[in-house]
């Protein structure tokens, strides 16, 4: 289950190596319901990612970039290592929102020239709503209906390749996008790592917006490369009730998990005293 990183390594050489050496275990888990969940194998999220990075190929070049404007889920993984595979930089967005967000995400399309926009298919109409009035000329993709077909040869990224724009939030002024190499991205992985010390029964999760940083990096992209499972939950169904963050920590015995001081607040106020007696977390090693 250990990963060495050497200084040639990639996110992609990491995607391939938990495929053809953990290919059967799950990789990240996304509960949308205490009865409903999605997962998704190393080997089948390495099958996804090649489905998309083909169509992307037929409709980019290395070095454009894509916005993925997706709510949480496992289509926004499956599309971020699909731009990886295809060399296009991805930027971390989210769908519109009803009255509220849509000026920032207008504003990062606007500033990055995406030569496409990726989204699921349920938000097709809105974003190409909340797009029509810009002059870039982009292709909006769905990519939750791609069908695997046998591997090629995609684009041979190294540590210098720009992998993604990540966007400030834009509260005090216009985002400002921000380019990371995979260098900088494997840089920040290994610091986590041996911050996190990780062994083989280590469980991560994370009620946070996929793009957000903390998230993207520390829930999506370590535990990949440390081959560490990873559960997610919208960050709504822990706003809308913070048990549901502490009540999955404890069904799947997470060891990592974390959050802005906002959350533990939430936890405090909102949850009440005899909600406590059904916890155990006592698996927890990193509570961050």
């Amino acid at each position: 289950n250990h990963l060495t990183l050497s200084s040639s390594d990639t996110l992609i050489d990491a995607l391939y190596y938990r495929a053809e050496h953990n290919g059967e275990l799950e990789a990240y888990r996304f509960i949308s319901a205490p009865e409903d969940h999605q997962s998704v194998t190393y080997w089948q999220l390495l099958q996804d990612a090649e489905a998309i990075a083909r169509r992307l190929e037929l409709q980019a070049d290395p070095g454009d970039r894509a916005v993925l404007m997706y709510t949480s889920g496992l289509d926004f993984i499956r599309a971020l290592y699909g731009c990886l595979l295809a060399g296009i930089i991805a930027v971390p967005a989210y769908p519109p929102k009803q009255h509220r967000g849509g000026e920032r995400v207008v504003n990062i399309v606007r500033d990055c020239s995406p030569r496409l926009v990726l989204c699921h298919e349920s938000a097709l109409h809105a974003v190409a709503e909340l797009c029509g009035s810009l002059e870039n000329e982009f292709r909006i993709v769905a990519t939750n209906r791609l069908e695997y077909s046998p591997s090629t040869q995609f684009f041979s990224s190294s540590q210098g390749t720009t992998a993604i724009v990540q966007y400030t939030s834009g509260s005090t002024s216009l985002p400002k996008g921000v380019s990371l190499t995979h260098a900088n991205i494997m840089s920040n992985v290994s610091a986590l790592r041996r911050a996190f010390c990780f062994d083989q029964n280590s469980v991560f999760f994370s009620w946070l917006p996929m793009f957000h940083d903390m998230c993207l990096v520390g829930s999506i992209m370590t535990p990949l490369v440390s081959g560490v499972r990873s559960i997610f939950i919208a960050p709504s169904s822990f706003i809308r009730n913070p048990l549901n963050w502490l009540s999955n920590v404890s069904a799947y015995r997470v060891t990592h998990t974390g959050g802005p001081n906002f959350a533990f607040d939430l936890c405090v106020n909102r949850i009440k005293e005899d909600q406590l007696a059904h916890l155990d977390l006592s698996s927890l090693k990193n509570l961050y």
